[in-house]
């Protein structure tokens, strides 16, 4: 009996509905207010019947993966480009498992709270959006490097388009040039990184490949070659992440995106950097990963503390939220840092509990921008009494994200600050403070926007509309899905030790030599 290729189908079907969306028939042209196109509405259900497809693919195998035996399942690996040991090589590990499952959950609502959004030509907005969750599916799945960059740029070019075209305010245009740029330049500086790994194997074994598997299996790296070429890998995936100082297109892009496209960069930015440094940073050069970790965490300190000043000097409520996701990033790289089997579970789980709950506050301030036609703080407030549904999953939204108790932000801090304590209890008080910066202005912005001194913008309608239910919905199952993880963590953490084990291990053996080494050294001064 033939096996079926799940996972090509699982990025491939997102890609094939894309490209069939621009084949599909458009309006002729613009639409009367108060009226649907046709064809507009045909698009529009297309597109969130694949990302429905997609979901229910992503989610059997979620379900299938075998958590007891764990490591690598549901392999696919063909000759590629063979004269360069380039295989089209994609599998399913504990590692990328909760990762694609959020993929496939980003991608389905990022259509759904896009229907309001987009004034005209939903078949290429829609079909970009599919595009962009096909390359972050092969991000997560890939298990050869040359492949991983590839997909990489994929998942970048269509935020380009989105932008560019769709953008909700005049600065669009300079917006996505500058994120072209950007993408550019990390794409450059990790494909420059994958070269240097690549031709380190090639001279220690005189056999050229891309396999990550192969060029994580003990490859020496010499110490100076490899703390570059890990730097230029920690450079590329910061940049995705808009780590400090590295943010600024971050804050920029998500104050001009329109809100499916704000959910699927916000959503998905800070687990496709966390999940690169473990899986391509840490695992290809452990020893250059110990000897920068005081470097990456004196920046990512310095990045939590400048995210959360701007984050409370700006009125802007979107890039309020975007300096949030900047100085969180900080706790994600501290944990990484410390490359404790707990510490890395913990910055995974950390960074998909961010993820939705940027997502869902997207979404709703999305809806403020609609009705009320501004992005500042100061023309808001009082929403409570206006829009009672909508201040409830603002609330809720904003209590997760600051890690009340149940929430998937109180599981992952567990094992994240765990994990610090052991390894280096100076390290987690600094973690600590970028959780707390992140909740005193996170706080602000509930009163301000909930709470405050209600005032009549200038523009819009003059009040708050409450949710639809089609806005609520998108907003519950986001905040239902934090909640999940929170609740019943052990269905991330089981696949994701398995997974994160190994690598930690790897590690802690570097230290116990360093440690021999620095031992012998003093008994040998000592005699």
């Amino acid at each position: 009996m033939p096996v079926i290729p799940w996972l090509s189908i699982l990025w491939c079907l997102p890609l094939v509905g894309a490209l069939v969306l621009a084949i599909l028939p458009k309006p002729t042209g613009p639409t009367p207010p108060g009226t649907r196109d046709r064809r507009t509405s045909i698009a529009r259900g297309f597109a969130l019947l694949v990302s429905l497809a997609t979901f229910a693919i992503a989610v059997y195998l979620f379900v299938s993966y075998q958590r007891v035996a764990g490591g690598a399942q549901f392999i696919e690996r063909h000759a590629w480009i063979p004269s360069i040991g380039a295989s089209y090589h994609l599998a399913l590990d504990g590692l990328n498992l909760p990762l694609v499952m959020l993929t496939a959950l980003i991608g389905l609502l990022a259509i759904a709270s896009s229907f309001r959004n987009v004034a005209s030509h939903d078949h290429a907005f829609h079909a970009m959006l599919l595009a962009f969750q096909a390359g972050a599916f092969g991000i997560f799945l890939s298990q050869d490097l040359l492949l991983f960059v590839i997909f990489w740029e994929l998942a970048l070019v269509p935020l380009f388009f989105v932008v560019g075209s769709f953008g909700t305010r005049e600065e669009r245009v300079p917006a996505a040039i500058q994120f072209a740029m950007v993408a550019a330049t990390s794409a450059a500086v990790l494909l420059l990184g994958v070269v240097g790994f690549v031709g380190n194997a090639y001279r220690a074994t005189g056999v050229m490949t891309f396999d990550l598997a192969t060029l994580s299996s003990g490859i020496g790296v010499p110490s100076t070659a490899g703390a570059w070429l890990l730097a230029a890998l920690v450079v590329g995936f910061a940049i995705r992440a808009a780590a400090f100082p590295l943010h600024g297109w971050y804050t920029t892009l998500l104050a001009e995106a329109p809100t499916g496209a704000g959910v699927a960069i916000s959503g998905l930015a800070m687990p496709m950097a966390a999940y690169g440094l473990v899986r391509y940073g840490v695992a290809l050069a452990p020893e250059a990963w110990l000897s920068i970790s005081p470097w990456v965490v004196g920046v990512a300190a310095v990045g939590m503390l400048y995210g959360a000043c701007l984050g409370m000097a700006s009125q802007d409520m979107r890039k309020r939220v975007a300096y949030a996701a900047t100085s969180q990033f900080g706790v994600v790289l501290i944990a990484i840092a410390a490359v404790d089997a707990r510490s890395l579970e913990g910055a995974i789980l950390f960074s998909i509990h961010a993820a939705v709950l940027y997502a869902a506050l997207l979404v709703l301030i999305g809806t403020i921008v609609e009705r009320l036609e501004t992005h500042q703080l100061g023309a808001v407030g009082g929403l409570g009494r206006e829009a009672p549904r909508f201040a409830a999953l603002f609330g809720l939204a904003t209590m997760l994200l600051i890690g009340i108790p149940g929430s998937g932000g109180f599981a992952s801090e567990i094992l994240l600050f765990q994990g610090l304590f052991a390894r280096h209890p100076l390290w987690a008080v600094l973690a600590a403070l970028g959780t707390v910066f992140v909740a005193v202005y996170m706080l602000i912005l509930l009163r301000g926007v909930v709470l405050g001194p209600p005032t009549k913008p200038v523009q819009g309608e003059g009040r708050m509309r409450d949710l639809t239910m089609r806005e609520a919905g998108v907003v519950g199952l986001l905040l239902a899905a934090n909640l999940a993880i929170g609740l019943y963590p052990s269905a991330i953490h089981q696949p994701l030790e398995s997974s994160m084990a190994p690598i930690a291990e790897s590690v802690q053996e570097i230290r116990l030599d360093r440690l021999d080494e620095t031992i012998a050294e003093k008994w040998e001064n000592r005699r």
